[in-house]
């Protein structure tokens, strides 16, 4: 567990796709430093948008202060990132959300909290990763702007992996289905529209559980 700016509070940094913005700290409170505040945080975000879709900081900001947020000028060393950048919306064709694996699945994923996303560029370097990201103009190729996975030591789950079976690691098995938390969404059809990206990029989606394991 981090340790944010002063006792019994955290810190949570919201980047930007513009290299030379300040990053916005939100300040939480212990209780409230867990997955499901980055899935409020991501909610309150995309529910703005949808009302207003070229929307600024300030007013993303005036919405997660309505939600109950705060916000802090302080930056120490303890901090987390948020993989998400706040505007995405604003840069084109760019796309990412939370995933996870069901608790019956590879103890290599299960549980775990990723980052499905259209900029994996960001976190990583993986083969071929020029396949993965949009052409100009459109090509045939069907790799062409499609979501990889991420998880937090940055490295890429592919659709086609194979994982360990269990903790003998005698046996490889598929990858299986992939979770796509509902809670991160505003409304229903971006949660449907999240599950079909997730399938046309390769994956297998399954329903999705409640997340509750602490960051």
């Amino acid at each position: 567990m981090m340790t944010g700016s002063a006792v019994g509070t955290h810190l949570i940094a919201l980047s930007s796709f513009n290299l030379y913005e300040e990053p916005k700290i939100i300040e939480v409170s212990e209780d409230k430093f867990c997955y499901d505040t980055l899935l409020t945080i991501d909610r309150v975000i995309r529910a703005t948008v949808d009302k207003y879709p070229q929307a600024d900081w300030p007013v993303i900001a005036s919405h997660l202060i309505s939600a109950g947020f705060s916000f802090t000028d302080k930056v120490v060393n303890d901090i987390y990132w948020h993989a998400r950048m706040w505007d995405e919306h604003r840069v084109s064709l760019s796309e990412s959300f939370f995933v996870t694996f069901p608790g019956d699945a590879s103890p290599e994923v299960a549980g775990t909290l990723c980052m499905a996303t259209t900029y994996a560029g960001l976190f990583t370097v993986t083969s071929g990763f020029d396949r993965y990201i949009d052409n100009f103009p459109p090509t045939a190729d069907p790799l062409s702007n499609q979501l990889l996975i991420i998880n937090a030591d940055h490295e890429v789950i592919h659709h086609d992996d194979e994982v360990w079976k269990d903790n003998r690691h005698t046996k490889k098995v598929p990858l299986g289905p992939v979770v796509v938390l509902k809670d991160q969404f505003s409304t229903t059809s971006q949660f449907d529209r999240a599950c079909l990206r997730l399938q046309q990029s390769g994956y297998e989606v399954a329903t999705q559980p409640t997340m509750t394991e602490w960051l």
